[in-house]
């Protein structure tokens, strides 16, 4: 009994963990809607800097459109096309094929567009067709 106890506990714990970082996500998608574009980012960094790939894409995204800054945008997108993030992948492939915050590299958007399209993003599977 007393090794279920930690075990239960840390299930516990793993679930709340991912409960609040999912409300933090949200929250910090709610602030960018809204327009409140550092609080977004603060929240968003946070998350990111926790490994959670889908604040890594979000971050990423931000830096993209919101700060115009594709170089900062390349690096939360790298980081969260490595933990599987399949759009963040394709965002990528965008910035390398356009050059933008990095050298153009039609040769490396076509490997960030298909592996996101290998993993099944529609979007990806377009832009790997229309680089046929």
């Amino acid at each position: 009994m007393k090794r279920r106890l930690p075990f239960a506990a840390g299930l516990l714990l793993a679930a709340a963990t991912a409960a609040a970082m999912a409300q933090t996500l949200e929250e910090a998608l709610t602030a960018r809607r809204a327009g409140d574009i550092e609080r977004a980012r603060v929240a968003l960094a946070a998350l990111a800097g926790q490994g959670n790939r889908d604040a890594q894409f979000r971050l990423g995204e931000l830096y993209e459109t919101d700060y115009k800054r594709p170089e900062l945008a390349a690096n939360w997108y790298a980081r969260a096309g490595e933990a599987g993030q399949l759009q963040a992948l394709n965002n990528l492939g965008a910035l390398a094929y356009e050059g933008r915050g990095m050298p153009a590299d039609r040769g490396r958007a076509f490997a960030l567009y298909r592996r996101a399209a290998e993993g099944g993003l529609p979007a990806a599977q377009y832009n790997v067709a229309l680089m046929l």
